[in-house]
């Protein structure tokens, strides 16, 4: 063969060899964008699946917290009820009448039976100690107070209406009679 035509042969397979080095670059940097726009996919569904599972998590415990106080507005109204029964239990029981007293232990059990019912609900009765516990503004409502110098300021004395709770929040507060310090009487020297 003679010169010319090696030479247009060299030319063409270096022109082709240039040509698949181009094409290969060029697929190579395809594949990276590719392999860049798959990862990012891949984080993308990662994130969405970790925003659902969050969204999940957060309307199960909605929808719990709802089911725990969704009785409230009538519980509440129930209350009042329910300490006016207790109070004419408790005087009630103060009379000495056997038949009266007879009467009255069937609507003991039946007072017992409700009391159940309301603590299945999620209803407890606000703990006091009488002439231990101090006053809390967030359980307790003052109603009276009285003048003492034997309790310390704001100890509670009485319970006058008791309070309760629906599942740890305040469902009614407790109404109570407090202490509260004996007035100091100035002598008045000049007169």
């Amino acid at each position: 063969m003679n010169e010319k035509s090696e030479e247009k042969i060299t030319n063409k397979e270096t022109k082709q060899k240039k040509t698949e080095k181009s094409i290969i670059e060029e697929l190579n940097k395809e594949i990276a964008q590719l392999k860049e726009k798959n990862e990012l996919l891949k984080k993308e569904k990662l994130l969405l699946l970790a925003n659902n599972e969050n969204t999940r998590k957060r309307y199960l415990e909605d929808a719990q917290e709802f089911q725990k106080y969704a009785n409230k507005k009538l519980l509440k109204k129930f209350l009042p009820f329910i300490n006016n029964y207790e109070q004419a239990l408790t005087f009630g029981q103060q009379v000495k009448d056997p038949k009266i007293n007879s009467f009255l232990s069937g609507f003991k059990i039946m007072n017992d039976e409700l009391k159940k019912i309301l603590k299945s609900e999620g209803i407890k009765e606000i703990p006091i100690v009488a002439e231990k516990d101090l006053l809390d503004g967030r359980l307790h409502e003052a109603l009276e107070e009285l003048a003492t110098d034997k309790f310390p300021p704001e100890t509670i004395l009485e319970i006058l209406q008791k309070g309760y709770l629906l599942n740890d929040q305040v469902l009614t507060t407790t109404k109570v009679k407090i202490s509260k310090p004996l007035e100091k009487k100035q002598n008045n020297k000049n007169k």
